[in-house]
Parts: C-alpha cells; sequence; structure tokens
C-alpha cells in the first residue's frame, strides 16, 4: 500500500488541500461511501503522524476498517480503487477551479441547450467580458474561439442568424491561435535544436511567416504574436543584429501587459541571444544583457511571487560585476536578499557578497565570507572554491593555494553529482593554476630566458586545451608575469 498510486498523489497534496480533498470525499454530492471516508482518515492520520511507512499496508488499513472481519485482499484493494478515483476527481477539480472561464463556457453550453435565451445572451456577455481582461493572447483565442461556437449554434436557430457574424470571429480565433501556437512552438524547437543535436520538423513555419508579413495590419493587435515573430528571426537570423534590436525593443514595450511567465520566457530568448553573442567574443553584448536584466528587474518581470531566485540573484551579480558596476551592485545584494528563498539566502547573500568584493580586489573580504559559509549546493561549491583559489593566488599565499588544489580535486574525485563535463574543465583549471603559481615561485629564481620559455610553453599548452574553466583568468595572469 505505501507504494500505491493513492498514497503517493495523497502525499503530494499541501495541508490545505488535504483538508479539501477531506470536504470532497465526505460529501454526499460526491461520494456516499462511508469505507472511503474512513481509509482516507486513516491515511491523513497515519501521514500526519509520521507513521513508518512499512506499517501502513492493505492489512493494517483492512483490519482498521473492518475489524471484526478475515483479511480479503481484494476487498480492501475495491476500497482503495474508490478513494483514488475520488482523489483524481479531486484534482480535477483543482485544475476547473484555476480556470473559471471554463466555468463560464460550461454555463453557456447548459443554457444553450436548455433554450434559455436571454439567460444565455447575459452568460455570453459575462464571458466575453472576462475574456477581454485575459493577458494570455493565446487563451484568449481558444477560449474565443468556443465562445463564438457556442453563440454560432445559438443564433442559427434565432430569426436573424444569416446577419450574425460569430462564424467568423470563429475563424478568426481559431487563425490567430494557431497562428501564436506555432510560432511559440516553433522558437522553442528551434532553441532545443540549438541545445541538444536534434532536427525538428517545422511544417506550414514558412507560409505562417509570409502569412503575418503579408497581412501586418490584420494582426497590429496581436502582440504576442508579433514578439515571437521577432524572437523567431533572432533565432534563425543570428547575424542580423537588427532582429535582437527589434526584438529587445518590443519586449521592453508590451512585456508589462503580457502574462509575467511568459514575459520571462521571451526575455529568456533575448537572454540567450546575449551569451551566445558573448561567446562568439562579441563582448558588447554583455552591455546588452545588463540592460536585459535592468529591464527585467525595472518593470518586476524576474520576480515569481514576488520573491527573486537564487540563480538569477547570482547571474545579475555576475554581469553587473563583469560590467563594473560595484555601486549598483551592491544596492541590488543588499535590496533583494530579502526576496531570496529564505533556505538558501544567507548562503547565496554571502557568496555573492564576496564575488563582488573579489571583483572589487578586496580579497581579504571575499576570503573571509567564502570561509564563513559552507556550500552545500554543487555549483556554489564549485564557484566558492575557484574564487577561493584565485584569491590565495592574489594574496601570494602559496601555501594556502596549493592545499587548495589539494582540496579541490578531492572534491572533484568525490563528488557524484559533478558531470564529466565540469569534472574536466575543473580539473584543466587545477592542473594549469598549479603550473601557474610554480612557474610565478621560479621568476627572478631561473634566467630570463628559461623562464620566458616556460611562459610560452605553458601559454601554448593552455591555447590548445579546449576545456578549461575561468580561461580568461589564466591567460590574464599569464600576461601580468610576462
Amino acid at each position: 500500500m505505501k507504494n500505491s498510486k493513492l498514497i503517493d498523489i495523497i502525499k503530494l497534496l499541501t495541508p490545505k488541500e488535504r483538508i479539501r480533498l477531506q470536504e470532497l470525499v465526505y460529501s454526499p454530492y460526491y461520494n456516499k461511501h462511508q469505507n472511503t471516508q474512513l481509509l482516507l482518515n486513516y491515511i491523513l492520520e497515519s501521514i500526519d503522524e509520521q507513521v513508518d511507512s512499512d506499517k501502513l499496508t492493505k492489512e493494517t488499513a483492512f483490519a482498521f476498517l473492518f475489524p471484526k472481519d478475515k483479511y480479503n485482499v481484494q476487498r480492501i484493494k475495491d476500497v482503495m480503487s474508490l478513494l483514488t478515483k475520488q482523489v483524481e476527481q479531486y484534482l480535477q477539480l483543482i485544475n476547473y477551479e484555476q480556470e473559471p472561464i471554463a466555468g463560464q463556457l460550461n454555463l453557456l453550453r447548459e443554457l444553450r441547450s436548455r433554450n434559455a435565451g436571454k439567460y444565455f445572451e447575459q452568460a455570453e456577455r459575462q464571458m466575453r467580458q472576462s475574456l477581454s481582461k485575459t493577458k494570455d493572447e493565446g487563451e484568449r483565442h481558444r477560449w474565443g474561439y468556443e465562445l463564438e461556437s457556442e453563440a454560432d449554434t445559438y443564433f442559427m436557430s434565432q430569426s436573424a442568424r444569416a446577419q450574425h457574424q460569430s462564424i467568423q470571429q470563429r475563424a478568426n480565433h481559431l487563425d490567430r491561435y494557431y497562428l501564436l501556437n506555432k510560432l511559440r512552438v516553433s522558437c522553442e524547437m528551434i532553441n532545443r535544436s540549438n541545445i541538444v543535436k536534434v532536427n525538428y520538423e517545422t511544417p506550414f513555419l514558412d507560409e505562417a511567416c509570409q502569412h503575418l508579413e503579408a497581412n501586418t495590419e490584420r494582426y497590429a493587435d496581436e502582440k504576442l504574436i508579433l514578439a515571437y515573430y521577432r524572437i523567431l528571426k533572432a533565432l534563425t537570423e543570428p547575424d542580423n543584429e537588427a532582429h535582437y534590436q527589434s526584438l529587445i525593443g518590443y519586449l521592453n514595450e508590451h512585456a508589462t501587459g503580457f502574462d509575467a511567465d511568459e514575459a520571462r520566457g521571451m526575455y529568456d530568448y533575448a537572454k540567450n541571444y546575449c551569451i551566445k553573442k558573448i561567446n562568439s567574443g562579441k563582448s558588447d553584448y554583455l552591455q546588452r544583457l545588463f540592460e536585459v536584466y535592468k529591464a527585467l528587474l525595472e518593470n518586476r518581470i524576474i520576480y515569481q511571487n514576488g520573491m527573486l531566485t537564487e540563480w538569477d540573484y547570482k547571474n545579475i551579480v555576475t554581469v553587473a560585476t563583469r560590467q563594473k558596476e560595484y555601486d549598483w551592485c551592491y544596492e541590488f545584494i543588499e535590496l533583494n536578499k530579502p526576496l531570496l528563498d529564505a533556505a538558501q539566502r544567507e548562503n547565496a547573500y554571502t557568496y555573492n557578497l564576496a564575488m563582488l568584493h573579489y571583483s572589487r580586489n578586496q580579497f581579504k573580504e571575499a576570503m573571509e565570507l567564502l570561509r564563513a559559509v559552507e556550500f552545500t549546493d554543487l555549483y556554489y561549491g564549485l564557484g566558492a572554491k575557484t574564487t577561493l583559489l584565485k584569491t590565495y593566488y592574489e594574496l601570494d599565499e602559496l601555501e594556502a593555494f596549493f592545499n587548495m588544489i589539494d582540496t579541490f580535486r578531492t572534491f572533484l574525485k568525490r563528488n557524484k553529482l559533478i558531470s564529466e563535463y565540469q569534472y574536466k574543465v575543473n580539473s584543466n583549471l587545477l592542473k594549469f593554476a598549479k603550473k601557474l603559481a610554480t612557474l610565478k615561485n621560479k621568476q627572478g629564481v631561473i634566467s630570463n630566458n628559461a623562464f620566458e620559455k616556460e611562459l610560452q610553453a605553458l601559454e601554448k599548452s593552455i591555447s590548445t586545451t579546449k576545456e578549461i574553466t575561468n580561461v580568461d583568468w589564466l591567460k590574464q595572469k599569464m600576461g601580468e608575469l610576462g
């Protein structure tokens, strides 16, 4: 029983949802089986009391429900099956409650089928009003299509049916719903194909774009469609930087009117475009990426339920420090600390404050901050150890530097969560950092000619090794030795 679908789903519910599930199971409208009510109570009490899962069995449940009867496995299975259906019905109702327009549509259908003309038209007006307020154009066209279908069926039975425009509006919603989702899905397919090597088919995409380009006035008010069209152009013609300018300008103007999740997703395309340009050597796109983050912050699009994820927090600090926007970065770190999830708040705050100090060459302050926190997260751990390693080098604390190399290498070998790629790029960093520090120790001890030869050999070795993290730092430090 402990591994049953019934138990697994109930455990996924919040305490509040479990109470509402009980209300449904105890409602005579939805359920008339007393045994399912008793079984639900037994399960919930066991979960609340954290009863050993091995004790939550069909046998113990049967003994609770039927204390005077001999154990019958099929009998308890039948009760579990009935209760599972009730739990699934509750999940359906949760989803239904989150889509009030679906309820309005069902009301409309019932009123039409019962020939309640006066009240049908009243419900139709209410649904149209609800649709006019939704920010999601895709959902507006989806439900608009269903609304016009009902309106068309209703008015076909009326004497003035020839004059009604529902069928035209129905077709318009269908066209826009298809066009929006064709662009939306195609953008995601192209984006994924750039991450994992796979070729997706996008039939009718060219025709959809040609139709949109030939009918710009017709779709002038369809802001989501026009936004995804700009994303598509930036994805398919990345060398034409005018497409990025068109996209970011359009998002900055209209994104606050979009659903927040949708807007964040569209800005992600803009961020990824900038990152690819930066990785290809176009350093001016770092400033553009910084501007994207500032727009997300100023319009509060980046926040989810008023909170900021620790990864957005870290990424913004990284970009700001690389742009040497130190005062702005410090203010950002302090202002947004309370908006981080409480479980990660102190680690994220301390780590990012350390990164700011490191970027300002305040190495001792950065080192003290990083030493004060135990980083349980893999990527914070890698980042902290890398920064400590570089800090020891900058402070000429070479004994601590070499000890950190050994500690870091042990961390890489023992941590099973580290990917093969992460292991390789970090191992190469340690290898070349050790050679760099060793060579630094030789400066002034061996002849200038011998030192220069070793430095050139190290530079060549690093330049021919493709997978190294923090390679820019290594090159910078070698340049300082030269």
